[in-house]
């Protein structure tokens, strides 16, 4: 989630920088594949802790599940970006903007740019909760 809240987000679009990310990814993947049986990694809850409440249910059992977000967002930005591109014009940092103008891009953010972002943040929301 902080990849995506800070303008160093833009740097995914040189591609020797997305390939370090996606090593990255993959290696937190593999972690999250190797561990996810282990009873090291299970997470302890209180006796308080009502697993069929709420969102109670929707979180993982152990705790490296949520590495696999990482590689979920890389590929969803990456396929976001490449549609973006066919419009003109990369994925931008929309969050903690005050104005409709992206410095470090220097271009004008669109509705189109808030919605993407959106987005993305909605994948990565999910892919932790749903990283079983």
């Amino acid at each position: 989630m902080l990849l995506r809240m800070f303008d160093t987000v833009i740097d995914l679009n040189k591609k020797t920088v997305l390939n370090i990310w996606l090593i990255i990814a993959v290696l937190t993947f593999f972690v999250s594949l190797t561990t996810y049986s282990s009873d090291k990694f299970i997470i302890r809850r209180s006796a308080n802790f009502i697993t069929t409440f709420g969102i109670n249910n929707l979180i993982g059992e152990y705790s490296t599940s949520s590495l696999k977000a990482l590689l979920i967002f890389l590929i969803s930005y990456w396929l976001l970006n490449k549609l973006m591109n066919r419009k003109g014009f990369s994925l931008s940092n929309t969050f903690k903007h005050t104005n409709w103008y992206y410095n470090v891009a220097q271009r004008k953010i669109t509705g189109l740019d808030v919605l993407t972002n959106v987005v993305l943040y909605a994948i990565i929301i999910i892919a932790a909760l749903l990283g079983r």
